[in-house]
């Protein structure tokens, strides 16, 4: 986690009862503090603070090309594997297509299981049953099994929903 450390200040220097606001802020990202019906600042969860670090990493930096959304997600979720940070739940979750919709807004599930027993070759079950590719063809191997990655991303769709599940995960240099 990398902190601005310009940022910090003490309870002391303003004036603040630091065991109320960690009751309030217990369960929620961040504060937004009012003072005479106006808003004055907001108060972050170090959980939030990371990731907006992993968010502002991911994103380019003036005259610096955006990283083309297929390889921020082949590229971070290779991290969070070899972190092994998915929990079994990720993983299952991440292998329905209706969680994959409802998080991404992907039209296939994110993972893919590869059959290993079948000899079905992998090129054909990276591909739908229409004969289109839809899964890299990388595998990842977690908890013991193989899996396919997506590869049915695109900017304007699926971006800000990705970074935002990213960010669940924490930074680690993700």
């Amino acid at each position: 986690m990398e902190i601005d450390f310009k940022k910090i200040v003490s309870a002391n220097e303003i004036s603040a009862n630091t065991q109320l606001i960690n009751t309030v802020l217990a369960g929620k990202d961040e504060l937004f503090v009012f003072e005479n019906n106006r808003p004055q600042f907001v108060i972050v969860s170090i959980e939030k603070y990371e990731r907006l670090v992993v968010d502002k990493k991911n994103r380019p930096s003036d005259g610096e090309p955006e990283m083309k959304i297929g390889t921020l997600v082949q590229t971070t979720f290779r991290e969070l594997v070899k972190r092994k940070a998915l929990s079994k739940e990720d993983v299952e979750n991440l292998c329905k297509r209706d969680y994959s919709n409802w998080t991404f807004g992907l039209n296939f599930a994110m993972l893919k299981e590869v059959d290993l027993e079948n000899g079905i070759p992998i090129d054909v079950q990276k591909r739908d049953n229409k004969g289109y590719n839809r899964y890299y063809k990388d595998l990842f191997d977690i908890n013991g099994k193989k899996y396919l990655l997506c590869s049915q991303w695109y900017d304007g769709l699926h971006r800000e929903k990705y970074l935002e599940w990213l960010g669940d995960f924490g930074s680690n240099d993700t």
